[in-house]
């Protein structure tokens, strides 16, 4: 399997493990609990403020079209386009 294709891999399943309701998008409240739950497992406090600011940065970043949904197609841009991977 190809890196450019094991990476796309493991973004499908990151984010089919961040849309619980399995509606084919992520949607805001999706994003905040999947964040909570990182820092959760971090053991740190949780600033829920915090939480909500990042995630709505994080919305505006990845959904392109603006409906307030990341879509599978966005999400890989996204994270195949930024310097994470």
């Amino acid at each position: 399997m190809s890196d450019k294709r094991d990476q796309i891999e493991k973004l499908t399943d990151a984010f089919k493990s961040i849309d619980k309701d399995n509606s084919g998008f992520i949607d805001l409240a999706e994003l905040e609990k999947a964040f909570g739950a990182a820092f959760k497992a971090t053991g740190k406090p949780v600033d829920e403020a915090e939480i909500k600011r990042a995630c709505a940065n994080i919305m505006k970043s990845v959904d392109k079209n603006k409906d307030n949904k990341i879509t599978l197609e966005e999400y890989i841009q996204y994270y195949t386009s930024s310097s994470l991977f």
